[in-house]
């Protein structure tokens, strides 16, 4: 009698390799956190990220398509937002901005229609989100600035338009796609959490509700003699 184990499905890793896979879920609580508005305290953005980390563990596909789209929707409105991170790439750059939030919308149905799989779908909207977070912060570092820096206001755009493809084809490509996002969102956060910045508000609250998230999700996941997923 022949069984069958689905390919994206494998034994539980190693413990010592344990932090890396907890990433995994990083992305999906990154665009989770980013319905909870600027002056939500941090106790309200562990306790929805937590609630709908358990509710992913029974209806993965609606909690990563709806976190998904809402987190990108969100993050083009902030990144077009000229109080806040729109300073950094100038009209441009907005431009940019929607067009891939756009494009990568039209890549998501495209990809339900082909498979008829939501998860397929999800995968390209919060590739998307984690994407804009971190082009965003990419232009708006001291590094970025320097080198999208005035006279020519269309380096910066230019710069932006870079950094989301590098990250879209890693994030949607490579078999380590989502956990290259996980560390990176970590990474952004906790520089922006410790030195500000105008393209993220709430860092703080971001960073402990991605960590929330991953490890809620994570421990729901993973039981002895269960089964590990390759990728969300």
């Amino acid at each position: 009698m022949r069984t069958y184990t689905a390919p994206i499905w494998r034994s539980p890793p190693a413990t010592s390799r344990s932090w890396w896979y907890t990433t995994l879920w990083i992305p999906a609580g990154y665009a989770v956190t980013r319905f909870a508005g600027d002056a939500t305290p941090v106790l309200a953005v562990v306790v929805l990220t937590a609630s709908l980390a358990g509710l992913h563990r029974v209806l993965p596909g609606l909690v990563e398509v709806g976190a998904g789209s809402g987190g990108l929707l969100l993050s083009m409105f902030a990144a077009a937002d000229d109080r806040g991170c729109a300073v950094h790439h100038h009209d441009a750059g907005t431009g940019v901005v929607m067009m891939y939030g756009s494009v990568m919308v039209v890549s998501a149905f495209v990809r339900l229609l082909g498979s008829g799989n939501g998860r397929e779908m999800a995968k390209h909207l919060l590739v998307a989100t984690a994407a804009l977070q971190l082009s965003l912060f990419a232009v708006s570092a001291p590094l970025g600035r320097t080198m999208a820096a005035p006279p020519d206001e269309f380096r910066s755009p230019v710069l932006l338009a870079a950094v989301l493809a590098v990250v879209t084809v890693v994030g949607i490509r490579s078999r380590i796609g989502f956990p290259l996002l996980g560390m990176g969102l970590v990474t952004t956060l906790g520089v922006l959490a410790v030195a500000g910045g105008d393209c993220t508000s709430g860092a703080v609250a971001a960073l402990v509700g991605c960590a929330a998230f991953a490890l809620v999700a994570r421990l729901l996941t993973v039981r002895p003699g269960a089964l590990m997923p390759v990728e969300p």
